[in-house]
């Protein structure tokens, strides 16, 4: 079937593939790609990428899987192999009856074939497995003279993992049963384990176990071994290990049905690596290497009986091809075949010249054919005493040496308020650590000693150490290991700002942008600070038809120059760097004017796109300033925080409160932990968003604060996922996070170039007005004296003076309101705001008309830009 006949055009399908997160590469009728693949990720593609898929070789399209597709796997059901014919249904069923949450998120394609693929997308990062295999009927056997014999079973289910892709829609004989690409979710790592766990459950092959395990378990009925490996009666010389040295794995493969290929001289040593094919029709041309690991066989075809991806030591491989992984009978086979030498045929037990040594000078020889090379000996010391020909050791862990040793690896201690927090560096990377992961980093070095050393065993050192544990690990003792400099940490300047991400840090100047990869790096970060995500800078076109920057131009307005402002503020708040000069909070509100809270304008949004890039702590707006819970209310920030959102403080929040936080540091008060102090510094910048205005005027407030008006363009009913088809940062495909890492970079550089932004209010001053006074009261005073555009333009419609008393009980009787409702102070607070935002001078004054009288209360309203106005009038006229 030619390209042309099918109903979709598979570049389309690859480009819209590229778009939702998966990579995807062109195949042949064989299946086989097109393209060299190994190296291809979403990041690096561009244009010419897609025309590989129009080439007329091209039949079909395949989906790779692993970590380029956001952690893409699939699980491939394969029912032409399946004798009951009810294979798929009761994998599907079994998964439904163990969770129906996890069955609701997979997504199911039935195959040309008759079989399925199950797709889905997991943190756990797997290469292909086989997790369920039959054996052949005698009549499979008999049909195929190529196997000899030996049933080599039949794959039933395994995965398509990292390193693996699988063909899909809209391939030819493709077609979804449940749901689409797009459909594919994210499952749990305990779902993931939960999938592989049912699968293995339909596995109908005998387990294959190790050596190892059978000498564990010499007794289990079905992997009985010979008495011989049983303790009891050792072999002199061990069959299998005889094997090793001795056998020709090469030939014994080619017995069995494997054909030699070539061999060639790895460029490492000079040994020579054969490369070999697997029994049975492949188009692979090679399906297994021998000496690739030296003196091992390596396996990449799930189409046998050897373990996949796994290094297998000759024995390994006649035990699975000849005996399908049973020990027992490969062990008694080489027997037959004369490897290997049993204790009982052997009468010299120990050498002629030990015969007339004493006991104890056999004790102590037995004691040293335990040491393996040179005297280990790290942290600890053993100490060997012989008491009436019984040899006694003694294991000491000399702690002050483990304590160096942890530092030689990287331990550094760090003193956080009375508290010790402990580090481990991995070149420029930190990891914070607990006295649990100490204790397992030294667990898994014990486990990597060999097995027997200093006349002890690895066993008996472990023992040792987790009788001592609590002691070897005390805070005094690791407190001894060497400090950490935190002013060797990553942290944003004047002229640079960075973020981390897994090939490298991304160095954000005034002059551009730049990747340095790790060992180039010459600061100290933080592991949880690096983004696992490989950033490649995109092109200008893309960030400015980016989603995200047509969000941000929508809520400044739709004006170019606001949505340059609002990229220096988001380029603001990116940067760590705190200017002593600049002690400003961040302040998002709606410019829409009205009684009621609207919000829903994408505050939100706006912040939790910064939370991407800087690590960010919510605080519950509603509760920021109330007394009772001020004591623990920043009790979650930690030294690393570095934004930090007061979240939709009420009306009448008291933003002078914030003063103290914002020029000095964050005091944080942990339960049952002394108080720390971050200073300013290292303290993280403050944002407040709010569906209303911040109260206080003057220089002290304006100074302290960068407010920002979102324009009345997103609500409830009008939301950026009706607009855009998706939910921000959730649903987007690798490339659009790239795209979105490249705007919020853009965002900082143009920060760093022109600092922070000026911006001119929409609608903030009336809205201040209205939360300081009433709607009432807004409306009798924009008919008594005008609004802000009347008097700028005409002057206002009264000033001089009034009595006090004859302008309240005007404002009582218009508002229809009582004394008791609105007091005189109170109504000249709001005066007061009015007057403020018209722009004209309000003075107070008493006075009396005789000596006799009492004094009367006067309210003297003053008109400053009178002159200014009869000026802009002037020229307004020598114009005309």
């Amino acid at each position: 079937m030619q390209q042309s006949e099918t109903k979709y055009s598979l570049s389309a399908v690859a480009r819209r593939m590229a778009n939702i997160g998966i990579l995807t590469v062109p195949t042949k009728s064989n299946k086989r790609s097109t393209i060299k693949w190994k190296d291809v990720n979403l990041h690096t593609i561009n244009d010419s990428y897609w025309h590989n898929f129009e080439e007329k070789e091209v039949l079909g399209l395949a989906l790779v899987a692993g970590k380029r597709s956001g952690g893409l796997e699939c699980i491939d059901v394969d029912c032409k192999y399946d004798l009951e014919g009810n294979l798929m249904e009761m994998v599907l069923d079994t998964i439904m009856d163990a969770s129906v949450d996890l069955y609701n998120k997979l997504v199911i394609a039935r195959t040309p074939s008759g079989g399925y693929h199950i797709m889905y997308r997991t943190k756990i990062e797997r290469r292909n497995m086989k997790l369920a295999q039959r054996l052949r009927t005698q009549e499979e056997l008999d049909a195929d003279p190529e196997l000899k014999g030996v049933n080599q079973p039949l794959v039933l289910i395994e995965t398509r993992g990292e390193g693996g892709y699988f063909l899909g829609w809209p391939s030819p004989g493709y077609s979804f049963t449940k749901g689409n690409y797009a459909e594919i979710m994210d499952i749990t790592d305990q779902e993931s384990e939960l999938l592989m766990e049912i699968c293995k459950s339909f596995d109908k092959v005998p387990k294959k176990v190790t050596i190892e395990e059978a000498e564990k378990n010499p007794n289990a009925e079905e992997y009985k071994v010979p008495k011989s490996i049983d303790k009891g009666n050792k072999y002199l010389v061990k069959p299998w290990d005889d094997y090793n040295q001795k056998g020709d794995v090469v030939s014994f493969m080619q017995e069995m049905g494997w054909k030699y290929v070539r061999h060639i001289p790895s460029p490492d040593d000079g040994r020579l690596v054969v490369y070999l094919k697997r029994p049975g029709s492949t188009d692979k041309d090679v399906s297994a290497t021998y000496n690739h690991v030296p003196g091992k066989v390596y396996c990449f075809t799930s189409s046998t009986s050897l373990p996949l991806n796994k290094p297998l030591s000759p024995f390994e491989v006649f035990m699975y091809l000849k005996h399908n992984g049973i020990v027992k009978n490969a062990v008694l086979d080489l027997e037959a075949m004369g490897y290997g030498v049993r204790a009982s045929n052997t009468s010299e037990v120990a050498p002629k010249d030990n015969i007339q040594k004493s006991n104890v000078e056999r004790a102590l020889e037995r004691q040293m054919s335990m040491v393996k090379g040179d005297t280990l000996e790290i942290w600890w010391e053993v100490k060997v005493t012989e008491k009436k020909e019984v040899i006694t050791k003694n294991i000491i862990v000399k702690q002050f040496k483990l304590c160096e040793w942890l530092a030689a690896k990287g331990l550094r201690s760090q003193k956080v308020g009375g508290n010790y927090e402990w580090l481990m560096l991995d070149g420029v990377i930190i990891d914070r650590v607990t006295k649990k992961d100490i204790g397992n980093f030294i667990i898994e070095f014990i486990k990597g000693l060999p097995e027997k050393f200093d006349y002890i065993t690895r066993d008996e050192l472990m023992e040792t150490f987790f009788k001592g544990i609590d002691i070897y690990l005390s805070d005094l003792k690791l407190s001894t290991v060497p400090l950490f400099d935190n002013n060797l940490l990553m942290r944003d300047n004047q002229e640079e700002s960075y973020i981390a991400f897994k090939n490298g840090v991304l160095v954000i100047s005034k002059e551009g942008e730049k990747v340095v990869k790790y060992h180039k790096f010459y600061r100290y970060i933080y592991r949880d600070n690096i983004k696992d995500f490989e950033y490649d800078t995109p092109m200008e076109s893309a960030m400015d038809s980016h989603p995200y920057s047509r969000f941000m131009y929508n809520v400044a307005g739709r004006d170019l120059n606001r949505y340059e402002q609002l990229l220096q503020m988001v380029g603001y708040c990116m940067s760590t760097y705190k200017d002593p000069s600049t002690p400003a909070a961040v302040v998002l509100c709606d410019s829409k004017v009205s009684d009621r809270s609207e919000g829903g304008t994408g505050k939100g949004l706006l912040v939790k796109g910064m939370s991407y890039i800087r690590t960010t702590m919510y605080e519950d707006g509603k509760i920021a300033n109330k007394k009772n819970q001020s004591e623990f209310r920043f009790s979650r920030i930690e030294f690393n925080t570095e934004l930090l959102h007061l979240s939709d403080v009420e009306k009448g929040f008291d933003f002078e409160a914030m003063f103290t936080l914002l020029t000095e540091g964050i005091p944080v008060n942990k339960k049952f932990k002394a108080e720390e102090f971050i200073p300013y510094d290292k303290s993280p910048k403050i944002i407040i968003s709010t569906n209303y205005s911040i109260g206080g005027r003057g220089s002290s407030h304006d100074r302290r604060r960068i407010e920002f008006e979102l324009a009345d363009y997103y609500s409830a009913k009008k939301t950026p996922y009706l607009e855009f088809g998706h939910h921000f940062f959730d649903g987007w495909s690798p490339n659009q996070w790239n795209i979105f890492y490249g705007i919020m970079s853009r965002a900082i550089r143009l920060y760093l170039i022109k600092g922070i932004p000026q911006f001119s209010g929409i609608n903030i001053e009336l809205r201040k007005f209205r939360d300081e006074t009433s709607s009432d009261f807004v409306s009798w005073f924009f008919s008594m004296f005008g609004t802000k555009d009347e008097i700028y333009i005409d002057g206002p419609k009264y000033v001089g003076k009034i009595l006090f008393a004859s302008l309240y009980n005007e404002y009582l009787s218009y508002a229809g309101l009582e004394r008791h409702e609105t007091r005189p102070q109170r109504f000249l607070r709001y005066m007061h705001s009015g007057i403020s935002y018209v722009g004209l001078e309000l003075e107070e004054s008493s006075e009396r008309k005789t000596s006799f009288d009492a004094y009367e209360r006067y309210l003297i309203i003053k008109d400053t830009q009178n002159k200014e106005r009869i000026k802009r009038m002037e020229e307004s006229l020598k114009i005309k």
